[in-house]
């Protein structure tokens, strides 16, 4: 006969639900168990916690978040990564690249943080890097929308090079099949 397992508590059931409720789309209720999970324990949760506050566009707080979140794991690339995005959203473009370059050096198969970076440089006007993070981005994730489009570009500050342009009409034909 198994012995029954003890129950479920503390920080990790409520960072778990957290999860979940942030997963259908509930931001007020994950918040509330991920700030329990945080009181319970201050060093849980807080990365889950500021990507809530990210998506409620509480940027003060979600950044501090994910300071306290690389802070506690460094080697957190997603961390990097939504802080990058906090970045670029506030205009930051070369905070928001050294956050990516950093996830990439830590995941360097974590196809978000190219198409991120990939988005920082097309809004900088640098064409040639743009095109080689999002073709990377595809590579790793051929299905997922994110190395195929990125709104907000911006203008251009410096001419395509031949070569980006030829792979840009070669890629745009090959995913339009």
């Amino acid at each position: 006969m198994n012995a029954p397992h003890p129950p479920c508590r503390g920080p990790p059931i409520y960072a778990n639900r957290g999860l979940v409720y942030q997963y259908i789309g509930e931001p007020d209720p994950a918040l509330a168990d991920f700030n329990r999970a945080i009181e319970l324990d201050p060093n849980n949760a807080v990365f889950y916690r500021g990507a809530v506050y990210q998506r409620l566009k509480d940027k003060s707080h979600a950044l501090a978040d994910y300071d306290r979140a690389i802070e506690l794991q460094p080697n957190n690339a997603m961390a990097y990564t939504n802080r990058g995005v906090l970045y670029e959203l506030e205009g930051e473009h070369e905070r928001a690249i050294m956050d990516f370059d950093h996830a990439i050096e830590l995941d360097p198969k974590l196809a978000k943080a190219y198409a991120n970076r990939g988005a920082s440089y097309l809004r900088k006007g640098k064409v040639d890097p743009a095109l080689a993070d999002f073709d990377r981005a595809i590579e790793l994730q051929p299905q997922s929308p994110e190395g195929f489009c990125r709104p907000g570009a911006g203008k251009l500050d410096e001419e395509p090079s031949s070569e980006s342009l030829a792979r840009c009409r070669t890629g745009a034909v090959a995913r339009s099949e």
